[in-house]
């Protein structure tokens, strides 16, 4: 029997608490499937936490301060803040992921996953 090497995105990009929670789902991950690929799209804040979490295979980090940032700028920040997401959208299909989970319970990583 051939084994399917599964690429699975786990979201976590809103709070600290969803990036420890996550380290017992990306080990079971791993266990059940040890050739799947993980990658994880989080906050840059958390960026330097990733690299303390065995099983993570690729570390997507999107700015959320810096679309904050544009977003209250008055000339073109709304633009800016939308293709900056876009764009990292567009980088995160090219991936093909199988499954994608959202390990933070938030509106606003519901909606980016269903973009």
């Amino acid at each position: 029997m051939i084994s399917r090497k599964f690429n699975i995105l786990l979201v976590a990009i809103t709070r600290l608490g969803d990036m420890l929670q996550m380290s017992p789902t990306i080990a079971g991950l791993k266990r059940e499937h040890p050739d799947a690929r993980i990658t994880v799209v989080i906050d840059r804040q958390f960026a330097a936490i990733c690299s303390g979490i065995p099983g993570i295979d690729e570390v997507y980090v999107l700015d959320l301060n810096f679309v904050v940032r544009c977003i209250h700028r008055e000339q073109d920040g709304i633009v800016e803040a939308y293709k900056y997401i876009s764009d990292a959208l567009e980088d995160l299909k090219e991936k093909n992921f199988d499954y994608c989970l959202n390990m933070s319970n938030s509106p606003y990583t519901a909606l980016l996953i269903k973009m």
